[in-house]
């Protein structure tokens, strides 16, 4: 595939590597000629191209081939099955092999969906057609690797009838307890649903129905890497409940964990289950959930019907689990890029690599509460991200100071979401500067110079500090020995 630059077109932008296409197939206007892009297909961009909308990674307003998704063709043949698991947790799986290969699905970025009304139509109208899946199956990519599971009454599996219907007994009532009793301090909204989502969270409270995310879980803030691991503020939000709730529905927990150790073969369960114990009860306190738990993280959804997504802040290799309560119809988990919706029923369990696979909840009726279980990256894996900074806003008579550089930017930049922007400027200019791009890439080059050159000089000072110091414990030493 070639491009070719039109003589009537601006400069062309100077592109240093050669780029990926989006997963999906697509067509993308290169230099106003247009290419059909195949899935997994690269497109090489030279000096001669002029401006191009198919990075992933750095564009503030990415184009719809970043987000317009084709599901991978599903292989056709002979239908094939598997067993998973050991005792009374084997299962039978119809296997699905989708014709992508698994590099082509685990992307080394992942990068926010445009959160407009426009990604969230595009893809319910795309789920119209996808198959409803119904009974235990694994997705697999092209080459093998597992990409998703449901496993249909996964949360009673392994489990005696009796003690079945009394666990999921349990957390019924404690899942209705907690919806009753507990009033989120802060109730957020998903930006990715209906422009019209306040008249919704109305409509359903007219109906007795609550509408709130509420995050149990001992993590970091987004993009703070290095700052200091904590308990959410709605974990701490009317204790008693929240601990009650968490020790009803340790069980699931528990399951979700088992089921992690026998489909996992990348080494995650291991590492997470190690991680959760090494914080053990004394740093996670009413979170804990005994000693077979491994998910630093539980997200409960109050008819959250969140729109197209990737998880950016999970771990990589992640299984992310969800299991639903309450009585409701619709509410598929869609999976676009897999071409199906999941009819995932009370009791039934889904686990997905999420940070990888877009995902959203399909239209609902009726009371439809999710607890999603995951681990932040930055808890995970401390080591990862950049170095931390500290840089403080060159804006004269701005106090503020930004832990990151990914801050900084947005500090000065603003928010790039055209909507939260609106708001934010229609709200003042207390948070944001809104400065163009090539002000802020200055400021920050400035910032960052003297902040290093700072640094430098902090560690030099520090060094030589410890030199005087050493250079002292060997003279104490001589005059020792000497007498």
């Amino acid at each position: 595939m070639s491009s070719q630059a039109t003589s009537s077109q601006a400069p062309p932008k100077r592109v240093k590597r050669p780029r990926q296409a989006s997963m999906a197939d697509a067509t993308i206007v290169i230099s106003n000629e247009e290419f059909e892009v195949t899935m997994g297909e690269a497109v090489a961009l030279d000096d001669s191209d002029a401006a191009t909308d198919i990075e992933m990674v750095d564009d503030d307003e990415p184009d719809k081939a970043f987000w317009m998704t084709t599901p991978g063709l599903v292989v056709d043949g002979d239908p094939k099955t598997e067993e998973v698991g050991h005792g009374p947790y084997k299962t039978t799986f119809a296997v699905r092999v989708v014709d992508k290969p698994y590099a082509a699905i685990f992307q080394t970025h992942y990068k926010r969906l445009p959160q407009t009304q426009e990604v969230l139509d595009y893809h319910l109208k795309q789920a119209q057609v996808f198959e409803t899946v119904k009974t235990s199956t694994v997705w697999k990519s092209s080459d093998g690797a597992p990409l998703a599971y449901f496993i249909k009454k996964g949360m009673s599996t392994g489990l005696r009838p009796d003690e079945s219907i009394a666990l999921l007994a349990q957390s019924e009532q404690a899942t209705s307890t907690l919806q009753k009793e507990y009033r989120p301090k802060y109730t957020l909204l998903d930006s990715r649903v209906a422009d019209d989502v306040k008249a919704m969270k109305e409509e359903m409270e007219k109906k007795g129905l609550k509408y709130a995310r509420i995050h149990y879980s001992y993590g970091k803030a987004e993009g703070r890497p290095h700052g200091p691991a904590y308990i959410r503020q709605d974990a701490k939000h009317k204790l008693p409940i929240v601990a009650e709730f968490m020790q009803r529905t340790a069980w699931e927990h528990r399951q979700v964990s088992q089921w992690i150790s026998m489909i996992d073969d990348g080494g995650f369960w291991q590492e997470a289950h190690q991680r959760y114990q090494s914080f053990g009860q004394q740093t996670l306190q009413h979170l804990y959930q005994g000693p077979e738990a491994c998910h630093l993280g539980l997200d409960v959804l109050w008819n959250v019907a969140s729109g197209p997504h990737r998880d950016r802040e999970d771990v990589p290799e992640a299984w992310t689990s969800t299991n639903t309560w309450s009585d409701y119809t619709g509410g598929y988990l869609v999976l676009p890029e897999l071409g199906v919706q999941i009819d995932q029923r009370p009791g039934d369990l889904i686990l997905m690599h999420a940070r990888a696979l877009i995902h959203f909840v399909g239209p609902t009726e009726g009371n439809r509460i999710c607890h999603v279980r995951y681990t932040n990256k930055w808890i995970f894996r401390e080591s990862q991200g950049p170095p931390p900074v500290d840089l403080p806003c060159p804006v004269d008579g701005c106090a503020r100071r930004c832990a990151s550089k990914s801050i900084f930017r947005k500090h000065l930049r603003g928010p790039t979401n055209k909507k939260e922007r609106a708001a934010a400027m229609r709200s003042g200019r207390g948070k944001y500067h809104f400065m163009e791009n090539p002000e802020v890439n200055k400021l920050l080059k400035e910032a960052l110079d003297v902040y290093e050159a700072a640094a430098a000089a902090k560690d030099q000072e520090s060094r030589e500090k410890e030199e005087r110091e050493q250079e002292s414990r060997r003279k104490m030493s001589v005059d020792f020995l000497l007498g």
